[in-house]
């Protein structure tokens, strides 16, 4: 089990977690969602207790796997642990499970040409062959191919450990979540299910803030609707008694008419006070983003034509004799595996690496 007591955690005076806390039980997968800053990375950190909070107390006992964004095959660490047979048939197993079927030479050259995707690949099947317990996984499908993708899905779907993974990724989530916990504001809410179930709940939990805000709203408009009242009636009975009449009309004197409205006010003005002080939250407004996209005038057809384009690294092939043509106004995806070269095409296209073959830019 995991537990955060009463977690603080805060850089100058930015509170990022805010008297957290939390209970993650063996097992248990868990996705961490939140816009970009709200501290789930640093959740990751206090959890893996790579940063010391400022309050609170965080017990977890395990084996940790960690894989951090953008991962780095560190190949000194790498080739000393395949020392060990044990670890490197599992390691090689993995690799395979995450269709890198690449053949490579693990060195710090070779490794610096592999894509990031393939990195990944590499780093995830290390921490695998490990063993983990607990298996905590930052932003993991960033760079990985639709292969990849699924592969670790299938992976991560039989991890019988316990699983906390940070990720923008809709579709990973609703296939491997048990239980989000969303970070806002300092503090975590918890909702059980993928991220579908996640929105449902967002969207019910909207709903009730809005009618109970409305409620109070109308409550407090109805209260000060009746003080008004009840001050007009006492504005009457005052220039009733300034006039000389002494008496209402169901005989009590105006001085207790006024008496009695002038109670009323005050526990109306009491009562509005508690509504005033009661803590209802207030529906977020929708940030609502205007842009103008204004078309510059075209004034090619052909953007790119490629003749028998090529690349090579080394002895490698990325790909050779490609031809193909791209318009103005053409909307194109590269697809491909990892290390297939998709990347590499964008640089040649940019001008940032040589190639074999023509290419016409306009």
């Amino acid at each position: 089990m995991i537990q955060l007591k009463n977690v603080t955690k805060e850089y100058g005076e930015k509170t990022v977690l805010d008297n957290i806390n939390l209970q993650i039980y063996d097992g248990e997968k868990i996705v961490i969602i939140g816009e970009n800053g709200q501290g789930k990375s640093t959740l990751l950190d206090v959890i893996l207790k790579k940063q010391k909070v400022d309050k609170g107390e965080v017990i977890a006992d395990g084996i940790f796997g960690f894989l951090q964004q953008n991962a780095k095959v560190d190949v000194e660490n790498l080739l000393e642990m395949l020392k060990n047979k044990d670890f490197s048939g599992e390691f090689y197993y993995n690799l395979k499970l995450l269709n890198f079927e690449q053949d490579f030479s693990l060195t710090n050259e070779r490794v610096a040409k592999l894509s990031c995707g393939e990195q990944t690949k590499i780093v995830l099947a290390q921490i695998l062959a490990q063993n983990p317990s607990i298996l905590i996984l930052d932003e993991p499908t960033n760079h990985l191919d639709i292969n990849g993708k699924n592969q670790v899905i299938k992976i991560l779907q039989n991890f019988y450990g316990t699983l906390i993974v940070v990720s923008h990724d809709v579709d990973f989530i609703n296939q491997i979540a048990y239980k989000l916990l969303e970070l806002k504001n300092g503090k975590i809410f918890e909702y059980y299910g993928n991220y579908n179930d996640y929105i449902s709940q967002k969207e019910n939990e909207k709903l009730r803030i809005e009618r109970e805000y409305e409620k109070h709203t109308q409550q407090i408009a109805d209260i000060k609707k009746q003080i008004d009242n009840y001050k007009n009636a006492f504005a009457k009975s005052e220039a009733k008694k300034h006039r000389g009449s002494s008496k209402t009309c169901n005989g009590t004197t105006q001085d207790e008419r006024a008496a009695s409205l002038s109670r009323f006010v005050a526990s109306k003005i009491s009562k509005l006070k508690q509504q005033l002080e009661k803590d209802v939250q207030r529906p977020e407004k929708e940030h609502k983003i205007k842009y103008k996209l204004e078309k510059d005038e075209v004034k090619t057809k052909f953007l790119f034509i490629a003749e028998n384009l090529s690349k090579k690294f080394n002895n490698q092939i990325i790909f050779e004799d490609a031809n193909f043509v791209i318009k103005s106004g053409d909307k194109i995806g590269i697809v491909g595996n990892n290390g297939a070269g998709k990347t590499t095409l964008l640089n040649i296209l940019l001008g940032k690496t040589d190639f074999d073959g023509k290419l016409f830019v306009a």
